[in-house]
């Protein structure tokens, strides 16, 4: 009697198709709808995270209005010092914001001294005045040789800035000069840059270039 062939035994990997009877169990599996206060938490967690993303670059970000910044410098031979005496100078606004009536040309004067104690300094008092108008003054700033020019902060001022003719609104400006003078001529050159701040107001801030040319005295 011959017996037929024993078929071959089927191996199955059940490591490899572990992962799709999971997949067909789960799909053969009954969903049973989130309880309410699963939904709760789930809705919760995307609020928080929708805030996140709104919240973070709003705190990440610069507050206030920006500072003063510093006048350009200049390059070269910036250490001859400056020649004493009365210079006619103009300037024009290269650069404002918040600023009203600041634009165009002005003329000024500028008169540079120098004062000796222990050690000797060189002080520059020029005209000034308000673009609103106003009295002109004469403000006197310190000349100091750095690197790139000759440094003068001058004293803060005050102007007016909105309100009332019974109740006018200030604010104070800061002004910062950066300045060399000429070795083929009696010439000087200034960078200037002036900010103001008042939170009732917000800031202004311009850029102004001065060209002075000095002025010998008259002989007699």
């Amino acid at each position: 009697m011959t017996w037929p062939a024993a078929r071959p035994r089927r191996t199955i990997n059940r490591s490899a198709s572990a992962p799709f009877l999971l997949l067909g169990w789960m799909r053969q599996r009954p969903r049973t709808p989130a309880s309410p206060r699963r939904l709760r938490i789930r809705i919760a967690l995307i609020l928080v995270i929708a805030a996140a993303r709104i919240a973070i670059p709003i705190w990440l970000a610069p507050h206030g209005p920006p500072g003063p910044s510093q006048p350009a410098g200049f390059t070269g031979n910036t250490t001859k010092p400056p020649t004493l005496g009365r210079w006619d100078a103009s300037g024009w606004t290269t650069s404002s914001i918040g600023y009203a009536g600041d634009s165009g040309s002005v003329l000024r004067t500028w008169v540079i001294s120098r004062q000796c104690a222990t050690t000797c300094s060189y002080y520059l008092t020029r005209s000034f005045q308000d673009p609103t108008g106003g009295a002109v003054s004469y403000p006197k700033g310190q000349l100091v040789s750095r690197s790139d020019g000759w440094h003068i902060s001058w004293p803060q001022t005050t102007a007016i800035c909105g309100g009332t003719p019974a109740a006018p609104i200030y604010w104070s400006q800061q002004v910062t000069w950066i300045m060399v003078f000429g070795h083929d001529g009696p010439f000087a050159q200034a960078h200037e840059t002036s900010y103001s701040y008042n939170p009732r107001c917000g800031y202004g801030k311009a850029t102004t270039t001065w060209l002075g040319t000095f002025q010998p005295p008259v002989q007699r």
